[in-house]
């Protein structure tokens, strides 16, 4: 069977090798080509499956040490623009899964920063507000340092959960209008390691 394979492999080979010569100044090359260049990512492809199982691989080794390290916590980061609606409901979730919540408010301005603090202690849901000023009007790179600051001080245990609040409109088209920051903040955050992002969406009814 070995044989018979070889046989015709060779016999393709002869044809192929053929027709590209014969025809090459037809087309012929784009053959020459492609093959070698499907070949490659072929053996690339099916490198990155091989490379991503040793990496996926749990031995008992790491199970027992699972199983018996500490297991550590989880701090919840939420950005906070104002206290809204779907501010609290992501404040109601914070507090059902994390063992720490930290609200964050950037503002590029100094003014409507203190009437968020003010808003804030009027609600008063039990966590501090930190409110970082940005003074070139970029809102995602301070979020970006703060959590980049928690990784660094945290324990090698600990997970980080930032939860964005999100609302969802009633309308498709309305979604281009709002949670442009958020997605962007999100797509960021998400190639951090120990860093869990999620959102929180709230419906609007109209």
């Amino acid at each position: 069977m070995v044989i018979v394979n070889g046989f015709d492999a060779v016999i393709t080979g002869l044809v192929v090798l053929i027709i590209a010569v014969t025809k090459f100044f037809y087309g012929a090359w784009i053959v020459l080509l492609f093959i070698p260049a499907m070949l490659y990512v072929f053996k690339s492809i099916k490198s990155h499956y091989t490379d991503m199982a040793e990496q996926l691989h749990l031995s008992i080794d790491d199970w027992e040490s699972f199983k018996q390290g500490p297991q550590g916590k989880n701090i919840i980061v939420v950005p906070v623009s104002s206290p809204t609606s779907v501010v609290v409901r992501t404040m109601r979730y914070a507090h059902s899964v994390g063992t720490e919540v930290i609200a964050l408010h950037v503002t590029t301005d100094r003014e409507i920063g203190r009437k968020v603090e003010g808003k804030w202690k009027m609600w008063d849901p039990g966590v501090k507000l930190i409110t970082v000023y940005s003074p070139y009007r970029i809102v995602t790179q301070p979020v970006i340092h703060f959590i980049e600051k928690l990784l660094k001080n945290k324990a090698p245990e600990d997970f980080i959960t930032v939860l964005i609040p999100e609302f969802e409109t009633k309308k498709w088209w309305h979604r281009l209008l709002h949670n442009q920051t958020g997605w962007i903040l999100r797509t960021l955050l998400i190639l951090k390691e120990d860093v869990v992002v999620a959102t929180i969406p709230y419906h609007l009814r109209k």
